[in-house]
């Protein structure tokens, strides 16, 4: 009797060892809203703050994060998060659709 109570202690540790352990490696690798640092890039010459405020807005509101809006090289319209270029008018030849910036972030921290 005592043998069947040792091996059962033993199963359930092992059950709840590999549950525990997937959990904390899934926790460990997610990128959380609290983390998240973005950059709005823009030109300020070719009148594209309004865009990049109104964008920061937008995320502020999502997020409750502050994004920092940089002025950048000439026609320039680049969203960076944490340091990873997510989103270039430059390589789509568009300006982001709304709400499209908080979908490609959602995918992240999925």
């Amino acid at each position: 009797m005592l043998f069947k109570i040792a091996i059962a202690v033993f199963v359930l540790m092992i059950i709840f060892t590999g549950i525990f352990a997937e959990q904390t490696s899934e926790d460990d690798s997610q990128l959380k809203k609290e983390d998240l640092v973005i950059e709005i890039h823009h030109c300020s010459t070719c009148g594209f703050r309004p865009r990049a405020e109104k964008l920061a807005l937008e995320l502020q509101e999502a997020y409750g994060i502050e994004p920092t809006l940089v002025v950048g090289g000439i026609g320039s319209y680049n969203v960076f998060m944490n340091d990873e270029l997510i989103f270039s008018k430059a390589e789509t030849g568009r300006f982001p659709d709304p709400g499209e910036i908080v979908r490609i972030i959602e995918k992240y921290l999925e």
